[in-house]
């Protein structure tokens, strides 16, 4: 498996657990601030594995383009 295949499914799996981890106090207890400590928890591993992600299709591409 590649890496590239490898992120999302990391991604998935510190996700789930952490969602399972917060789960346990509760979904009624959830404040806003919680659900926008998620939101910007996943926005920003989403920023930083699909700039990674991008840059090793870009490479990828190039060296397709150019018959490498």
């Amino acid at each position: 498996m590649s890496l590239v295949a490898k992120v999302p499914l990391i991604m998935g799996m510190a996700l789930s657990s952490y969602l399972q981890a917060s789960s346990s106090q509760g979904v009624s207890e959830w404040g806003m601030s919680e659900l926008f400590h998620l939101f910007a928890v996943g926005t920003g591993l989403f920023i930083i594995f699909g700039g990674f992600v991008y840059k090793q299709w870009a490479r990828h591409r190039k060296k397709v383009i150019s018959g490498g």
